[in-house]
């Protein structure tokens, strides 16, 4: 979707940075994107600058960066041009998802470490994202669609933003966990799958998502 509507994209919006594999993709590549005299802007750590550890794409520090969440944007651009713009945002079956971040966490390496023993480590790997389409525990945009009914529902923002003509969109990024939509139920047991419930509470009771 982020590189299908760059093609619509003018000299003055925000296109944030990507992954080098992503950029062939976009019809304009990233732009407008730093943000330097913000209050709320994070700070880069001065530990990383003293090692000389490279800025990256999606660092907070850069301003707006891939997948950050809708209340840091609408702090940036402001109230006005904020509640101007159709806001929209895609939810995933958090059971299928976590298993899609699991094998893209993986994806340069010969073996899996273990998809249970991951569920050690919240801090590492709770994917939040209920926390870029909310603020303050509201769903905080105009429309949510499901990545189950990707085609159908993209092509109900397209109407909503007044491009009623779609191409196909571009495979970007597409794993293992795409090309069979199923198959993430084998990576379950019950203590697993009790886990996504807990973590992701929120999502799967706004969508009905179930196992």
């Amino acid at each position: 979707m982020e590189s299908f509507l760059t093609s619509f994209c003018g000299p003055d919006d925000i296109i944030t940075e990507t992954f080098p594999a992503a950029r062939k993709h976009r019809a304009v590549q990233a732009q407008n994107f730093r943000v330097t005299d913000h209050s709320k802007l994070p700070k880069r750590p001065l530990w990383r600058k003293l090692i000389g550890k490279p800025e990256r794409y999606y660092h907070q520090s850069v301003g707006y960066w891939d997948h950050m969440p809708g209340w840091q944007a609408r702090q940036y651009i402001g109230e006005d041009i904020w509640n101007s713009y159709f806001k929209f945002s895609f939810e995933r079956n958090p059971w299928d998802r976590q298993v899609s971040f699991f094998k893209f966490k993986h994806r340069n390496k010969d073996e899996l470490s273990s998809f249970e023993n991951s569920f050690k480590r919240k801090d590492k790997w709770f994917v939040d994202n209920y926390g870029l389409y909310s603020q303050a525990g509201d769903v905080a945009v105009d429309f949510l669609g499901r990545y189950e009914n990707l085609a159908e529902d993209f092509a109900t923002v397209l109407e909503r933003i007044g491009l009623d003509s779609i191409q196909e969109l571009p495979f970007v990024n597409v794993g293992e966990a795409e090309k069979n939509p199923k198959a993430y139920r084998d990576y379950y047991n019950k203590h697993t799958r009790k886990f996504v419930e807990e973590w992701y509470s929120p999502e799967i009771e706004l969508f009905g998502y179930e196992f």
